[in-house]
């Protein structure tokens, strides 16, 4: 098994809670630590910078 040293503390709204369980529930996972560090590591951010209208 890994050793996991490092502990990080994040605190959601409840509906962030809800839409995170919500892609946990479509990936298929119950395991909230797995999904974060799944999503942290190979998951990706798209950056949008849009002009003003």
């Amino acid at each position: 098994m890994i050793e996991r040293e490092v502990i990080k503390t994040v605190r959601f709204s409840p509906d962030e809670m809800r839409m995170i369980q919500e892609k946990m529930h479509q990936f298929g996972t119950t395991n909230f630590s797995a999904f974060v560090r799944k999503m942290a590591i190979d998951g990706y951010v798209v950056r949008l910078e849009l002009p003003e209208l």
